[in-house]
């Protein structure tokens, strides 16, 4: 009886062991991210945010719920790069637990949002989000990509980008050149939206990954490489 009970606990104790290395290698269950509600559209069908619509939402539609929006700085919105190849507006933009918008008008901070259209078309083309969220926190709310793909930048950095084009959909994040980063803690800043029918890949055949999980090897191997190619 005194073995049988033995043996028992050690199956109780291998079990838990392997339950909590399943469950130290998934990203955990977290508190709603405020980050996330924002993006996400709840009604209006993806590629969407606060209702403007990438292909479908002329620009004079989408400054006018920019306008409208409590969550939009009104007095931020103003002309951004505008050339003879492209036309674009910026905003800045808050969550609704956020304080309120500094006075500064030239305050932009770190979320911003670009809408791009093509001279001549008053449709919004695409719309740039800047924001930080975990990959991790990401993946759980809107599944796992279609691909994924990691390419060297010129100044060093890596550059990580998550495609859904079914949802023309793209999550991208910088961050250094260096093993051990779990693709789950990485925070990613900007979110790329496209019409369905025009969605553009930033994936190359070279640096196509397809979704490898959330494991650190795809930046293990480029960083174990002469200059992180």
């Amino acid at each position: 009886m005194i073995r049988f009970a033995a043996r028992c606990g050690l199956l109780v104790g291998v079990l838990v062991l392997t339950i909590g290395t399943i469950r130290f290698g998934l990203p955990r269950a977290l508190p709603p991210n405020e980050y996330l509600r924002m993006i996400d559209p709840h009604g209006c069908p993806m590629p969407c945010w606060l209702g403007i619509r990438p292909g479908v939402t002329t620009m004079t539609e989408a400054i006018d719920l920019l306008h409208d929006n409590p969550y939009i700085d009104a007095k931020s919105i103003q002309p951004f790069n505008s050339g003879s190849e492209l036309v674009s507006l910026i905003a800045r933009w808050r969550t609704p637990i956020d304080p309120p918008f500094s006075p500064d008008p030239n305050d932009v901070g770190t979320r911003t949002v670009i809408l791009q259209n093509t001279p001549g078309y008053d449709v919004v083309k695409i719309i740039i989000l800047h924001v930080n969220i975990p990959l991790g926190e990401f993946v759980q709310q809107f599944g796992p990509p279609d691909r994924s793909a990691v390419a060297r930048e010129p100044i060093g950095t890596l550059f990580y980008v998550l495609e859904y084009p079914q949802m023309g959909m793209q999550f991208s994040a910088f961050l250094p050149c260096r093993k051990g980063l779990s693709i789950a803690n990485v925070v990613g800043t900007n979110l790329l939206l496209q019409p369905l029918d025009q969605f553009q890949s930033q994936i190359g055949d070279t640096i196509n990954l397809g979704w490898s999980g959330f494991s650190s090897t795809p930046f293990d191997e480029r960083a174990t490489r002469p200059g992180c190619y």
